[in-house]
């Protein structure tokens, strides 16, 4: 079968597509020539959409759904952040495609500053600041690599303006609380019950 070879000491069969001139290698991770072939259509259907978007980009077309598979490539190759702040900036990522609809399918070359306000007004109704905060912080992101790729020159929202997070009043004990807390201190025996 084209594409597709067996290594005769294991039998492990292994995807050899050339796509774009390039030769590319890839185990299958099988010894049934039936499964081999199921993995091969996959991985020759996610190399021909990767080189599609590709030659997209080098056109200078890039759509964000393209630039938000660059975004979380790089994001959970990053060695800087935790995997908590990587979960997070996913789902503020999941929050902005739910709430801008058919928004991967949008040329990042055509976004404006305009749609990124209608977006931001819709959106910040019902976020929280610091949740709306940081989904406008993945959206500069994501753009940013249009503007790496050729697809934008500039970032349209570099205009949005973050919200005011208000701080957390600070309820303290009054005096003859802190009085009433140190006499306790002082007055318990120190061990542990």
């Amino acid at each position: 079968m084209a594409n597709l070879y067996s290594y005769a000491p294991t039998g492990i069969y292994y995807a050899r597509p050339r796509i774009n001139g390039k030769v590319k290698v890839k185990c299958l991770k099988t010894d049934k020539l039936t499964v081999a072939r199921q993995r091969l259509a996959d991985f020759l259907r996610e190399e021909h959409r990767k080189a599609e978007a590709m030659d997209n980009i080098k056109r200078g077309k890039m759509t964000f759904g393209d630039a938000v598979g660059t975004f979380l490539t790089r994001l959970l190759a990053s060695k800087d952040l935790k995997p908590r702040s990587k979960a997070y900036r996913m789902e503020r990522l999941a929050a902005l495609q739910r709430s801008w609809p058919n928004l991967n399918n949008a040329d990042i070359g055509k976004m404006r500053k305009h749609d990124c306000q209608e977006w931001a007004k819709r959106f910040g109704k019902n976020a929280s600041p610091t949740a709306f905060n940081n989904t406008i912080g993945t959206l500069r992101m994501i753009l940013d690599i249009g503007i790496e790729c050729g697809a934008c020159y500039d970032n349209p929202a570099r205009f949005l303006s973050n919200a005011r997070v208000r701080l957390k009043t600070l309820e303290l004990p009054s005096k003859k609380q802190f009085m009433d807390l140190i006499k306790a201190i002082e007055t318990t025996d120190g061990g542990w019950k």
